[in-house]
This record gives C-alpha cells, structure tokens and sequence, in this order.
C-alpha cells in the first residue's frame, strides 16, 4: 500500500508529504506535472517523486491525497474508479482541503481565513503558539516559512508520537490504537481558504478573518454570496471568530452573529522587521486570538510576535545584482495584496525607484480587477507585464462578458492590452526579464509579483 500524493508540487500536497515522511511514513509517491523548488525539495528528503502524470498505476490498496488543480489527472481519475467499485479492499481518497478537515475533528482547531494576508497571519499564530503553549500539535499553511526550516508546517516534536497516532487514525481506514483522551487536545493552526468554501471542510474551534474583499468570482456571483460563504464558516466555529473593529464586512457579519464574532481594536505591538501596515494588523489578529484562549500569556505572546521574521515570497529579498541592487518576490495577485505591498516598499525605500515585474495570475482577474490593476501598478517607476497564467481559460468568452476587452481572444492580445494602458511592455521571454533586473543600478529595486512560474525561473537563474 502506498499513500499516493498528487499534485505534489503545490505547497499543500508537498507539505503532507513531508509531514509523513516526518513522522516515520517511508510508502510515499509524490506526482507532479513539472519539476519545481518543491519537488526538488520533495526528492531531497528521500521521497519518491514521479515528473509527469502517467507514470503511476493506482491500487486498490493505495490512499490518494490530491489537490484540487490535479482533480483531473489519471491518477485521481483511477482514484475514483476504484473508489467507485467498492472493492473488498476498500479504495480512499482526499482532497487536500478534505484531508485537513478530517485531520481538524481530532485537534482543537484554530482556522485563519481572509481574502489578504491568511497565510503570513496564518504563519505568525503557528510560531507564535508554538513558543507560548506545550499544548500545541501542529500548524500547516499554504506558502513556506523560513523560520520553519522552509516548510510550510511546523510540528511540535514533544507531541509527534500523539501527532502520529492521529494520521495512523485516519490513514490505517480500521480502528486504531486512538485515545479518546487525545481527541481535541492539541491544537492545530491552519490556513482556511475560501475558494470553492474549502474552509467549511474544518472542524473550526476557534477562527479569525483578516478582512473581506470579493475575489473568486468564477465561484462566486457576487460581494453578497461571497460574504455569505464566510458567514457560514463563523456559523460553523465552534467558540470564538476574531476581527478587527475597522473591517466593514465583520461588522456586517458580527450583526448576524453577535454570539460568536469579537471586534478588537489595534494593539501597539512591535515590529522592527515585518514592515507594512497589513502586517501590523495580522500581527494584531494573532494578537487578540491567542490572548483570548491564553489570557496568561499576554505578555509572552507579544513578545514572541515580535521576533518572526516573515514568510516566502511575501514581500521576500531574494538577493541582489551586481550593482547591489534589491530583488524581492511577492505571491500578491489581487490589486490589494500588490498596493499593500508597494506601499510598503515605498515606506521602507523612500529614496529608490521601484521596478516592478508583473506576471498575472488568470485572466479573469485581468478582466473583473483591471481599473483597480491599473490603479496600484501605476505607483511604480518602471513595469513590465510578463507572461499570463492563463490556467486554460477560455479567454474570448471572458473578454465578451466586458465591451471595452472586444477583441481580445488569447493572452498575448490581453497582456499587450493591458501592458500599453500602463504604458509599459508585455513579454513572455524570461530572457528580457532577467536582463532587466539585472542591469538595473544601486538606486533601484525589482519587486515580482506572481502566483506563477516566474518566481521559480527567477531563483534558478540566480543561482547560475
């Protein structure tokens, strides 16, 4: 029997599969479509890796993990097919998002979610609660933590031998040698994502929200269905959801459900290296919910929120050129996540031209956010839009749905469309792009924003 991972280049998979291999697992397959940092990473552990969908003939005995961008691969397709037969050797599967939730009904679950700043929130609890409380099990989020020796998990080792009877629990499909005793008493900090409402899979004890803002709009029609799915996360909280008293869509919601929300104001908190107002609130949001289930700790919890030192690819320096000159890379996509960001650069460099390298992330955000785009990315010296993550979207169909797009039917229209309304270029060459940050001078620095494969492209050629 093997405990088949696919998908395993994305940091939620992969980080399963090093959570496994963590605790003593060693009949792990990991599948990707494309090498990447994670799947070299995943092959430096020793873990089984295979490039390439195909390649891999699913048992009926074997348990599959997936994500949800592989739902359509041979192996989850094989998945469900013996799922489906009701063997006498019963076949499983997961979703990653299933998977946690089933993992979140044995542990007392704290479940951040937002539409900015889950992740970085997210990461900060988990270190934060991991130096205040021996009750603390594990924390998983979807982006790496340098701090957590550049995993995207932390695992508490006074408590792995509790930790592992709870994945042997779930992973042997018999009875296990679970304690009763041990259900819901370690505590488990995890990223909830509201696309496609993964978050309603969690057993949520204790929740917070960072803030609302429309995003997903391929899942959700409308502001009003939105906050609606956030709704009934707070619905499905067990105790307490934590917010702050200046996000209008909280007061919305705390209307609905004045039992369970608590507004907070700011707290002056410390940060001498996260720098950036939307840091500063996700630091006050881990702030209050610790305070609140560990009202002893006050002191030490915000100590301890001051002295993370920040996260992947969030706003992250990875280097310099010759000229001595910064290079950072942000995961931001949304116009919110790249204002913040370049806000904060412009606080923390007042004196240095800003150039920014775009890569967008789908097309439908191109459409449905293009003024608010053309908004923040107007704030820099100097832009290129560098090659769209199309993700297979039907690009003429979404540019029918707005008059001013008429016309454009492939992403090369699109990016050029879009590049020229910022005066800048588009490319899909790497080559121009690396040239650009590297020939730039001491007065400048380069900020990526992608959610796709530039960041990946960027590192390797540094590293040349």
């Amino acid at each position: 029997m093997n405990i088949v991972l696919v998908g395993a280049g994305g940091t939620g998979i992969s980080g399963v599969a090093l959570i496994l291999k963590q605790l003593g697992y060693q009949n792990i397959v990991c599948i990707d479509n494309q090498e990447s940092q994670i799947t070299k990473l995943l092959k430096k552990n020793d873990i089984k890796t295979i490039i390439g969908h195909g390649n891999y003939q699913v048992k009926p005995e074997d348990i599959v993990i997936y994500s949800d961008a592989a739902i359509n691969s041979p192996e989850v397709i094989q998945s469900n097919k013996l799922k489906e037969k009701k063997l006498k050797k019963y076949h499983t599967n997961f979703s990653y998002f299933q998977f946690v939730g089933e993992l979140s009904k044995y542990m007392k679950t704290i479940s951040i979610a937002g539409t900015h700043g889950k992740s970085t929130t997210t990461a900060l609890c988990i270190n934060t609660i991991s130096k205040v409380s021996d009750k603390f099990g594990m924390g998983i989020l979807g982006a790496l933590v340098g701090e957590f020796d550049n995993k995207n998990f932390l695992i508490n080792k006074n408590r792995q031998p509790e930790i592992g009877e709870i994945f042997n629990h779930i992973i042997s499909r018999k009875k296990s040698n679970l304690k009763p005793q041990n259900i819901k008493k370690l505590y488990m900090i995890v990223e909830a994502d509201e696309f496609n409402q993964h978050f309603l899979y969690l057993d949520t004890d204790y929740s917070a929200i960072t803030n609302i803002e429309l995003d997903h709009s391929d899942v959700y029609k409308n502001l009003e269905t939105y906050i609606k799915s956030f709704s009934d996360f707070v619905k499905k909280t067990r105790f307490k959801c934590i917010g702050l008293r200046n996000i209008k869509e909280l007061k919305q919601l705390k209307q609905k459900h004045p039992e369970k929300i608590l507004l907070k104001n700011h707290t002056n908190i410390p940060l001498d290296y996260i720098f950036g107002d939307h840091n500063r609130q996700n630091s006050i949001i881990v702030y209050n919910i610790l305070k609140h289930i560990f009202p002893s700790q006050a002191s030490n919890i915000k100590q301890n929120i001051s002295k993370f030192k920040g996260l992947w690819r969030r706003c992250e320096l990875i280097g310099e050129n010759k000229n001595q000159s910064l290079i950072f890379s942000d995961y931001g996509h949304h116009p919110t996540e790249i204002n913040a960001v370049l806000d904060a650069l412009k606080k923390k460099y007042p004196n240095k031209k800003i150039n920014c390298i775009f890569q967008p992330h789908q097309a439908r955000r191109v459409f449905e956010f293009f003024n608010k785009f053309l908004k923040s990315l107007k704030k820099v010296d100097n832009l290129i839009i560098y090659d769209i993550y199309t993700a297979r979207e039907d690009i003429k169909r979404l540019s029918d749905k707005h008059q001013k797009f008429n016309g454009i039917d492939n992403k090369q229209k699109l990016g050029s469309f879009f590049a020229k309304k910022l005066n800048s270029n588009y490319t899909e060459n790497f080559e121009k792009v690396y040239v650009n940050i590297f020939s730039l001078p001491k007065d400048r620095i380069t900020i990526i924003f992608t959610a796709g494969d530039l960041d990946f492209k960027l590192r390797n050629s540094m590293k040349d």
